[in-house]
């Protein structure tokens, strides 16, 4: 586990909560940020493994200014499968791609990764959200993208714009402010995102809305 809560952070290797260099499984294994100035050349990743898989690890940041030049990534696992990473971001400005999971072998699986945004995140125009990367042949199921919720609970989001959404089995609204006119999220590009479930969405602040009134999610 690597815990960051304040102070200025500046190195070329990547942070990582927990690795195996060999073909061990890495799970469990977490980056937290609460503050600070972080700016890394390479990767923020929870877990880490070469050859093995890597499961349930989790980079979570509330506060601070994040600058990841190679990504923020929940789980990676080079020659593995990947499950039950997460990446969540409740607060802080973060200048970096985000990804659910990363794996690099065909034949390996990427799945129920999710990213989690909420609270008083902050997130650049040129960020990039991902449920996993695109290996070849991998397979891909219940990669998800939640917007206002924290892992736990409903926490709402003000929303922002984003260079992309790429790789998401299903993407879920929460809890989102009311703005009359606004446009909640933006992404200049989406791709291979299956699914869109506002099943859960709830709106905040709906006094003031009028009869004609529109917002675009």
């Amino acid at each position: 586990t690597v815990s960051i809560s304040d102070g200025t952070v500046n190195v070329s290797t990547s942070i990582i909560g927990g690795q195996a260099t060999g073909s061990g499984a890495v799970t469990s294994n977490s980056v937290a940020i609460t503050g600070g100035i972080v700016t890394t050349s390479g990767k923020i990743i929870g877990g880490y493994s070469a050859s093995g898989p890597a499961s349930n690890n989790s980079v979570t940041i509330s506060g601070g200014t994040i600058n990841a030049g190679g990504d923020i990534v929940g789980g990676q696992a080079d020659k593995g499968s990947a499950s039950g990473n997460s990446v969540t971001i409740s607060g802080g400005s973060i200048n970096a791609s985000i990804y659910g999971s990363e794996t690099f072998s065909s034949g390996t699986t990427a799945t129920d990764n999710t990213i989690n945004i909420c609270g008083t995140a902050s997130l650049s125009e040129s960020t990039r959200l991902f449920g996993s990367n695109w290996a070849p042949s991998l397979t891909v199921t219940g990669n998800t993208l939640n917007l206002g919720y924290d892992g736990k609970a409903a926490s709402s989001w003000q929303g922002g714009r984003v260079f992309s959404l790429d790789n998401f089995n299903t993407v879920k609204y929460y809890t989102l402010p009311w703005s009359k006119g606004s446009m909640y999220l933006t992404a200049t590009s989406i791709s291979n995102v299956s699914n869109f479930d506002f099943s859960n969405m709830t709106l905040t602040g709906t006094s003031t809305m009028g009869l004609g009134d529109t917002m675009t999610l």
